[in-house]
């Protein structure tokens, strides 16, 4: 999607995290004395108060993207997305469905995770995907990675639709010629490689144990 001349983007930030988590707290902090509160006194609710605080990271990412649309690429900040979207009112969503077992699997050769681990990583991020996806359905759009990887022209005109930009044949090409999500071991994985069920290789406790924690979640999200 970078591949776009329109959108700029860079390395995983991580540091949202820590902000997002405290927008909630530090509100209320500042309520803590009403009815002598500034917040209190000056009217701020907690949407505008974000919104604010959005404003001045937004404009540090816009510092360093020469006048294009900057991305945000870092997986874990799925988790603090309806945060994300008080402090970015603006701000746009791509949310993108993975094969619970294949994500396990990854995470298992990537960093030795056990199964339990890696499959309840996986469901807590889908969660609160869905949950953002229920609070505000028009800012969030929902691709399956086994259509991007199958189908790529047809994923980035719905996204570039989405985002209101013109379409990019780059992008496309870049996901058809690059490896996604390379794990040890997979480098020179096709891209129908990168789809089969590695999950039949695991012993039987680990196929016990991923079937306990996300075989409900699986169903729902039409996974078999």
């Amino acid at each position: 999607m970078l591949q776009h001349e329109k959108l700029w983007g860079s390395e995983e930030s991580e540091f949202l995290t820590p902000i997002a988590k405290a927008l909630q707290p530090a509100y209320q902090l500042g309520l803590k004395y009403a009815p002598h509160s500034w917040l209190l006194e000056q009217q701020v609710e907690l949407a505008e108060f974000a919104q604010y605080l959005g404003n001045g990271l937004a404009a540090l990412y816009a510092s360093r993207a020469d006048g294009k649309r900057w991305v945000e690429q870092t997986p874990s900040y799925t988790l603090i997305a309806e945060q994300l979207a008080l402090m970015f009112p603006a701000a746009q969503f791509l949310f993108i469905i993975r094969d619970g077992r294949q994500v396990a699997d990854s995470m298992q050769r990537m960093w030795q995770w056990n199964i339990s681990t890696a499959v309840t990583t996986w469901q807590n991020h889908v969660m609160a995907g869905l949950s953002l996806q229920a609070h505000c359905p028009e800012r969030v759009l929902e691709i399956r990675y086994e259509t991007l990887v199958r189908q790529p022209d047809q994923c980035f005109q719905l996204i570039f639709d989405f985002l209101g930009l013109e379409h990019s044949k780059a992008a496309a090409e870049f996901t058809r010629s690059k490896p996604i999500n390379v794990a040890p071991g997979t480098e020179n994985q096709s891209r129908q490689d990168k789809l089969a069920p590695r999950w039949h290789n695991w012993s039987r406790s680990d196929k016990r144990k991923c079937a306990k924690i996300i075989n409900p979640l699986l169903t729902r999200l039409g996974y078999h």
